[in-house]
């Protein structure tokens, strides 16, 4: 199955590089917001990130993907041949990215020729419309984000002008290699790039559920007053030390068959291959192959419907976690509590539907 590109909010860092021209080079990706429908799909999959990775309760950031990073170096070059200061922004419609917004501007960097370099950062979302209806308030986030950068870049410009011994041999070597990253132009005082990456990907893991959440925040006057950016900078100061961050290898993921626990019975599939059967399959095909399976499969609907507590256990932990996944399809989301590849058993009032791993399967066959 290939990847569903543009079918979830994303934010796309770019740069206009002066030997490689337009490039995108990180991407945060609000996979959580597929459970905006309440019978949206409950096998979270991922659209444009691959690598080494950071995962939150809603998004994911890291490398772009090589098919994503070809497309989004075409939307980079658009967005900064549009603006030409943080002042500006642009506000576009694409027939495959939907809406795409993007702000562009500069970093000082004393390795640079003019001590400045431009960047972009660009925000797509499927619903154009939603996008322009919430764009103050993304702006907004946006604009806070950036003078935070720009106050890092400011302080680090002012301490390496005081410790590079000879400046100028110092951008004549600078020129013949890759520029630093913009990790780490922003970092703050002895933060790694790493540091720095997860303090972005905080803010991003609180930015899209406040805008385009199951309850998102809304703007109610076209101004807003000073007041209420200030207590969007205190919130934000309170809660991103509070995300709860794991680094994640999607070349060699954890979990179970491509596929990964993400909290509240939340499966995200870092795979392909991972295809959920419709419920009406697995209730066909069982039908065909039982006598008197119709009766059983009464059952089953019925203790599902009453919220009777369901086991699927076999040979196949991927086959009896595709099934857990199916019955839980026709639940709205609040009562989807469910598990997967669990290793042990859970309480109903914990999990209403459980799907037991390969390991506890198979130790279950021995005995």
């Amino acid at each position: 199955m290939p990847r569903a590109f543009w079918s979830v909010p994303m934010v796309t860092l770019g740069e206009f590089d002066a030997l490689e021209g337009a490039k995108a080079t990180c991407v945060s990706e609000y996979y959580a917001y597929q459970e905006v429908d309440i019978f949206g799909p409950h096998l979270l999959r991922l659209s444009a990130v691959c690598g080494k990775t950071f995962l939150s309760a809603r998004v994911i950031s890291g490398p772009l993907c090589p098919e994503y990073k070809e497309r989004m170096k075409a939307v980079v070059a658009r967005v900064l041949a549009s603006n030409e200061s943080n002042e500006e922004s642009v506000l576009m419609l694409d027939p495959l990215a939907g809406g795409i917004a993007g702000m562009s501007f500069c970093l000082e960097d004393i390795l640079a020729r003019g001590e400045k370099r431009r960047f972009c950062i660009i925000l797509t979302h499927p619903q154009s419309a939603e996008l322009v209806r919430q764009w103050p308030l993304v702006s907004l986030f946006l604009n806070i984000l950036l003078e935070e950068w720009s106050t890092a870049t400011k302080k680090r410009l002012a301490l390496e002008y005081s410790i590079f011994p000879d400046l100028e041999r110092c951008r004549e070597e600078a020129r013949k290699r890759s520029m630093r990253s913009l990790m780490c132009l922003i970092s703050q005082n002895t933060e790694s790039e790493e540091e720095a990456f997860k303090r972005v990907h905080s803010f991003f893991e609180r930015f899209f559920p406040a805008l385009f959440g199951v309850e998102p925040l809304r703007v109610t006057d076209s101004v807003l007053e000073p007041t209420s950016v200030n207590d969007i900078k205190q919130r934000l100061e309170v809660e991103l030390p509070l995300v709860n961050i794991v680094g994640i290898d999607l070349d060699s993921p954890p979990g179970e068959k491509g596929c990964i626990a993400v909290g509240n019975g939340r499966i995200l599939a870092v795979g392909e291959k991972f295809v959920v059967k419709p419920l009406a399959v697995w209730l066909l095909e069982f039908m065909q192959k039982h006598i008197g399976g119709l009766q059983e499969t009464e059952m089953l609907l019925s203790a599902l419907l009453s919220g009777i507590q369901i086991l699927v256990y076999g040979c196949d932990s991927v086959q009896c976690a595709n099934l857990a996944l199916s019955l839980s399809q026709i639940l709205p989301r609040p009562l989807r509590r469910l598990a997967v590849f669990a290793e042990e058993y859970l309480m109903p009032y914990e999990n209403r539907i459980i799907s037991f791993s390969e390991r506890l399967c198979q130790r279950q066959q021995l005995t």
